[in-house]
């Protein structure tokens, strides 16, 4: 089977920034903490292949691939999103990197203390939330362990004027080296997990498992939680009135 991979998918974590009111919990970690964690952990080329479910945990796409660039260049990190430009292959040579047209995306540069929508807690990080052209908002999550890097993004679309309704997520299973198709510790057996939130809960094979609030509404804090063998990232996002802000991340296990 061929598929397109839908730019969207890699780009709307990156458009609009939303305002923050951060808590707390955000800022516990110092610029110089942040920053050694985000070059330690997640600077690299990470090869990802995604898999992407609707709102009701089913999936509609597992064929998609795209590779984040966060490359050190001096005092700086510099990002690039790279897509493909045409058709994929679902398996083959038509997956291997350098048989791939792409095209590349600028995402953004960093610094020591400019870490844009990047919010990064020892081997974990969080992106946005940001706006989407839609009204929509997107939010993400990683965990990084070593040649190994596992992404989460949430889609929220309007449903009322108050109300954000969960659309899709997209999890990303990437390593810095080649594209994850054949590496066993993501594809071993599916373990339940158990969640104590309401929400979206999958549990995937690797070893991961995600929890995502259905809505993002008024006086309702809605989390984001991923789990990875032993990594965990957990989000807490809170809206109205004004746009969906991070309140909380924690990604210290």
């Amino acid at each position: 089977m061929l598929k397109f991979f839908c730019i969207a998918a890699v780009t709307h974590a990156y458009l609009t920034p939303s305002p923050r009111r951060q808590s707390r919990a955000v800022v516990a970690a110092t610029a110089s903490e942040q920053w050694e964690s985000f070059t330690a952990h997640h600077v690299g080329e990470w090869f990802g292949a995604k898999t992407v479910y609707d709102a009701s945990g089913a999936i509609v796409d597992e064929d998609s691939v795209a590779i984040t660039c966060l490359r050190r260049d001096g005092s700086e990190v510099k990002h690039v999103l790279k897509v493909p430009v045409a058709a994929l292959a679902a398996s083959g040579c038509d997956r291997c990197a350098d048989t791939i047209e792409w095209r590349d995306i600028p995402a953004g540069s960093y610094k020591e203390g400019e870490l844009g929508r990047f919010t990064v807690n020892g081997q974990g990080a969080a992106v946005g939330p940001s706006l989407l052209r839609s009204g929509g908002v997107s939010f993400e999550v990683a965990l990084a362990d070593g040649e190994r890097r596992c992404t989460l993004t949430a889609s929220f679309a309007p449903e009322s004027d108050k109300t954000l309704a969960l659309r899709r997520c997209v999890l990303s299973r990437e390593r810095s080296d080649a594209f994850p198709d054949d590496d066993a510790a993501f594809h071993s057996a599916v373990e339940a997990h158990a969640w104590s939130d309401e929400g979206l809960a999958v549990d995937a094979p690797g070893g991961i498992a995600f929890c995502v609030a259905e809505r993002i509404e008024a006086d309702r804090p809605a989390a984001v939680r991923l789990r990875w063998n032993a990594l965990a990232a957990d989000a807490v996002l809170t809206a109205f009135p004004g746009p969906p802000v991070l309140a909380s991340f924690d990604a210290s296990s």
